[in-house]
């Protein structure tokens, strides 16, 4: 395999964390539009009130989160065995 073919094998998921699922418009634009260039163009909005991002390939991986650091949100505490978002009703 090549390294391109090779390099398609190491994609990601990035899950935001979104307290209270708040979102502002330039933080949802910025997220539409990298999942438009660098992931798989489904930004996916989840049961706990937050954003993912599929597809996105390693190499990538610095700059989106980067872009979403300089956009005002982050992926900090998106995923694992932690609490992942503050919920409000």
């Amino acid at each position: 395999a090549n390294r391109e073919e090779m390099e398609k094998s190491y994609q990601f998921m990035l899950r935001l964390k979104v307290p209270c699922g708040i979102t502002t418009p330039e933080v949802y634009r910025v997220l539409d539009d990298l999942s438009t260039e660098y992931g798989q163009d489904d930004l996916k909005a989840t049961t706990r009130m937050a954003w993912q991002l599929h597809g996105v390939k390693k190499g990538q991986l610095k700059h989106v989160i980067k872009t979403i650091r300089e956009a005002g949100s982050n992926t900090l505490g998106g995923c694992g065995d932690i609490n992942r978002n503050v919920m409000t009703s």
